[in-house]
């Protein structure tokens, strides 16, 4: 098999095609480096990645004073959105006889996790106390790419050099509630949200390369860094709500920052690919699994919220800041395509 006749285009991966009804070309027919025609194709590839989000949790902060007893806190939220969540990824383009191409792809990654429960009545709490009652975190990023492509081959391998467009997006979210009960029955429900993102568009390149291993099979690797222009938002709000014998006595608070800036991103993979020419329909297919890092960064802005509440004999306070919204994404990336 002529491995120089597939490629990694970007995160796709395809076979040159110079004969649909000869899947390719046959296999026994050697790359044209004189007139390097590679023939003209489409692909598409459809990927899951399978990513670990690595970053800061928002600060949410809750203390309480009972004048008969003592401080109760403070305490702090501890739940993060890292579990491992699949993300799909979808790359579709065309490329012509001499190498240049356009692709498109689209990639999407949502971790949810959360843990207790939406309040707790009164008549269950057993005075003084101060605890977290539910908890919940959230790590939401995509990117849309359009870029043009070039194929060349080099030795033995096939490296693909791109250069395009990137709208992105990244939002780190964090939110929980508490309650605390003094011995004079004061009741606190407080709660605590924070969330730092960022949207905007830029520049996208990458350079990829595929080279032959045994039989079916080949080794891929490849690099990608975006440099995206946009808006830069953090955001914190607090509430806290006192009940008791001596009365009701709410606050809320609410902070936002600002900022046209910038967002970095880098990218590697590297793993291994297998692909098959299908005669019966001129194509090949082709499947591959791997390793794979994203770092995304943007300069740090702050935003943060503080209330209080209190009675003549207890009081409550619950501080919230947004976290930095620097965020690693590690794990593995399995995918399927055709190329035709």
């Amino acid at each position: 098999m002529k491995w120089h006749k597939l490629l990694l285009l970007g995160l796709a991966t395809a076979a040159s095609a110079s004969s649909s009804d000869e899947c390719f070309a046959q296999d026994n027919l050697e790359w044209n480096s004189a007139s390097k025609d590679w023939g003209t194709f489409w692909y598409f590839n459809a990927d899951t990645t399978a990513f670990s989000a690595d970053r800061t949790t928002g600060i949410a902060e809750y203390f309480m004073d009972d004048f008969g007893v003592g401080n109760f806190g403070p305490i702090n939220n501890t739940l993060s959105s890292d579990s491992f969540t699949a993300a799909p990824r979808l790359t579709i383009g065309k490329t012509d006889c001499s190498g240049w191409g356009l692709q498109s792809t689209y990639w999407d990654f949502n971790s949810v996790a959360s843990n207790g429960f939406a309040g707790l009545p009164a008549t269950s709490l057993t005075a003084p106390l101060l605890g977290l009652s539910s908890e919940s975190s959230q790590t939401r990023a995509y990117t849309f790419d359009v870029e043009a492509t070039k194929r060349l081959n080099v030795s033995k391998s096939v490296v693909t050099a791109s250069l395009g467009a990137r709208y992105g997006y990244l939002r780190n979210s964090d939110s929980s509630t508490a309650l605390g009960l003094s011995t004079d029955s004061d009741l606190y429900t407080m709660s605590a949200q924070s969330s730092s993102s960022f949207h905007g568009t830029g520049v996208t390149y990458s350079l990829n390369g595929i080279r032959p291993s045994t039989g079916p099979l080949a080794l891929y690797a490849g690099g990608r860094l975006s440099n995206l222009f946009g808006d830069n938002e953090a955001t914190a709000n607090t509430s806290i709500v006192g009940a008791g014998p001596n009365g009701f006595a709410p606050a809320a608070s609410q902070a936002a920052s600002s900022d046209v800036d910038s967002l970095f991103i880098a990218e590697s993979q590297i793993g291994i690919m297998w692909n098959k020419c299908l005669k019966a329909t001129g194509g090949r297919m082709f499947a591959k699994v791997g390793f794979e890092y994203q770092y995304w960064d943007t300069p740090n802005i702050n935003a943060n919220s503080v209330n209080f509440s209190g009675f003549t004999g207890s009081t409550a306070d619950v501080y919230a800041e947004a976290s930095d919204l620097k965020t690693q994404f590690t794990g593995i990336s399995i995918g399927a395509g055709y190329a035709w």
